[in-house]
Parts: structure tokens; sequence; C-alpha cells
């Protein structure tokens, strides 16, 4: 009993230490037919000291809702969340207003892949959130 018990309390503390931090978040509200004419996004610091982006992207406009790399020198952290944000679109413009998604990406010289997950919840107009988690391992 004594074994069930404390591998049950290694396997809780296993699965706490590979939480997942917010990485990205955008709210969106009243795109045009070419995108948005506001897109700001900043870079922001949580207490844990983890960097991640906040953003608005509002009224028709011409622009993308794309994080640039202002902040972050991580190339391929950049191009994940682009690359999800993306998939998040596809979904909605097919339709599928809310939903998950997960993406593994390897890194030349480091030991484990990045898993990063897009959750996305909009109306039919693509208004409402889009958030990226990256999984630590």
């Amino acid at each position: 009993m004594k074994k069930i018990i404390l591998t049950s309390i290694l396997f809780a503390a296993i699965i706490a230490a590979q939480a997942a931090k917010p990485i990205f978040s955008v709210t969106r509200k009243d795109k045009g037919w070419f995108g948005y004419k506001y897109v700001h996004f900043h870079l922001v610091v949580n207490s844990s000291g983890d960097e991640g982006w906040v953003g608005e992207c509002s009224s028709p406009g011409r622009d993308e809702c794309r994080v640039g790399v202002a902040g972050i020198q991580d190339q391929n952290e950049v191009n994940a969340v682009n690359a999800l944000i993306q998939f998040a679109d596809k979904a909605i413009d097919s339709r599928n207003f809310s939903g998950t998604e997960t993406m593994r990406i390897s890194v030349e010289g480091e030991s484990t892949d990045r898993i990063y997950r897009v959750i996305w919840n909009t109306n039919e107009d693509g208004d409402g959130t889009i958030n990226i988690e990256r999984d630590e391992i």
C-alpha cells in the first residue's frame, strides 16, 4: 500500500513539474476583409521570469494578426507561435470556432522536443481569443 501511495505522489509531482507555461495571448475583434487596422503586441514577463506576448488586433484594416520578433531572441518560438495562429485561423475559416492543436518541434542543440498547444475560442466573425502554451518538460 505504501508503494502505491508513494508512486502516486511521485507521478503527481512529475506531472506538476511538466506544466505548460502561457507564451501568447491575443484578443481579436472587428476584422475587415483584408485584416486588421490595429495590431499591437507587447512582451510581458510574469513573476516566474517567463516571457510571453499579449496582444490585441482590432478594426478593419490590412494587417495580419501576427506576432513579430520584438523582445524574443528565439526564432523557433516565433515560428511556432505564428504557425499555430495560422492553424487556428484556418480552423476558424472552416467554421470550427473553438478547439486545440498541439505541435512538437525539434530544435538543434536541445535534447528534448518542444511541445506547443494552441487553444482558440471565437464567434462566427472570428472575434475572440487565441492562447498558446509551451509545455515545460
